[in-house]
């Protein structure tokens, strides 16, 4: 009878290590042996050396604000510091019913800068409504994106519009991002993220890109859904189903400043914002058959998640 316990223990043990070196498996192939396989096929390509795009067009800033009155100087100031050879010819502040002082201070900037504009957008339904109808003000066709709480290296506005100047097909084209922590979890979530998406974006034409700061054509506006919640992922996503491309830009850096600084804070930043997230992605692998590639690229993220 002890024979037949043990033998039945030992049966369920076995099992069990079983299921977790096959759950192991299935989520390193699902991260890094995801990576690695798009590495292959990206090195089949050969290297990522895009000709220059000549003369740059002008180009308008959209800056999405909610309660940062804080941050609005220094974002300022790194917005004037860019170098952009073909001009900014605008900043457009839009904000989403700030009650810190945000709005009046807004207001009075662009009263005294006739470069900064000034939307108030009271009950905005997403931080996507507040794009929309930033975008359906400007006037150039090539627009740069960022949030309050990032700063953007010198040449970040250029290279990302150099990227979609070479590239007529290119609609979005997404800055990496590196978080301003010595959370070390962090620091690797976003290194290996900007991989991934930079090599999705060789491969298959369909990167996602960070709403911390990415440049778009004008266009983008027909495809933005104010009821969306992750506009980052939705601009991107949305590009590739209307037949364009997105890609992130390695070489175009943005600084994130508000990220978590302990693994307790990352945990709930990443679940607040992967909710979001997984609802766009579901979207595009419904709508997969519009566009194949950005299907099947959307359907492995919803299995990392």
């Amino acid at each position: 009878m002890s024979f037949m316990v043990e033998s039945h223990e030992a049966a369920i043990a076995a099992l069990a290590v079983a299921l977790l070196v096959v759950s192991t498996l299935m989520l390193w192939m699902l991260s890094f042996g995801y990576a690695f396989g798009l590495s292959v096929l990206a090195r089949r390509r050969g290297e990522d050396h895009p000709p220059g795009a000549g003369t740059l067009p002008p180009i308008e800033v959209v800056v999405p604000v909610l309660n940062e009155r804080g941050a609005l100087v220094d974002k300022l100031r790194n917005l004037d510091r860019l170098n952009y050879p073909g001009g900014i010819s605008g900043v457009v502040f839009v904000d989403g019913g700030s009650d810190d002082g945000s709005q009046e201070f807004l207001e009075h900037l662009a009263a005294t800068r006739a470069d900064v504009g000034f939307l108030r957008v009271p009950a905005p339904r997403s931080k996507t409504d507040q794009l929309r109808i930033a975008l359906g003000t400007v006037s150039e066709d090539m627009v740069l994106v960022t949030d309050v709480d990032s700063r953007l290296d010198v040449d970040c506005a250029r290279v990302l519009v150099e990227a979609l100047m070479v590239d007529p097909e290119l609609a979005v084209a997404g800055a990496a991002v590196r978080p301003a922590t010595d959370l070390l979890e962090e620091r690797l979530h976003w290194w290996l993220l900007n991989r991934v998406w930079w090599l999705e974006g060789r491969v298959a034409g369909s990167s996602m890109v960070s709403g911390v700061c990415f440049a778009c054509r004008k266009s983008m506006i027909d495809i933005l859904d104010p009821e969306v919640r992750a506009d980052d992922i939705h601009v991107a996503t949305g590009a590739r189903v209307l037949g364009h491309r997105s890609r992130l830009v390695l070489e175009a850096v943005a600084h994130e400043l508000r990220v978590p600084r302990t693994i307790g804070d990352m945990v709930r930043f990443r679940r607040r914002r992967g909710h979001a997230y997984r609802a766009e992605l579901g979207r595009l692998a419904r709508r997969g058959t519009a566009a194949p590639t950005a299907g099947w690229v959307a359907r492995i993220h919803l299995w990392q998640f």
